[in-house]
């Protein structure tokens, strides 16, 4: 044998990959493939699932609705906007249908209910 061949069964030899590194490369990439088609998946899941429970409130809130045109507390002397206490007569029954008929409903505009 000569030098020339020689050297090119070196670079041959050197050329053949590595099994191990080939197969630890391929389960790396079926590991990262399936991680991010399971990530995917689960937030498509959960996106789904918000979107049913906001329709559902959503619904329930639209139900009630007609009720608050209704509710004079709004324009009552005693309401106020703050949202830990909006009625300082009745805190429990304000915006609420139980406040129809509202025995101290006093108007913003200072005269007395008679």
């Amino acid at each position: 044998m000569t030098e020339k061949e020689d050297f090119y069964r070196v670079l041959v030899s050197e050329a053949r990959p590595n099994p191990g590194k080939v197969e630890e490369t391929s389960v790396n990439k079926i590991l990262q493939y399936g991680l991010s088609t399971g990530l995917i998946f689960f937030c498509t899941i959960l996106f789904l699932i918000l979107i049913r429970t906001w329709r559902l409130r959503r619904g329930k809130l639209i139900a009630i609705a007609p009720n608050f045109s209704q509710v004079p507390c709004k324009k009552c002397r005693f309401f106020s906007s703050n949202p830990y206490l909006r009625c300082a007569i009745h805190p429990s029954i304000v915006l609420t249908p139980k406040a129809v008929d509202c025995s101290d409903y006093w108007s913003e505009d200072g005269k007395f209910p008679q």
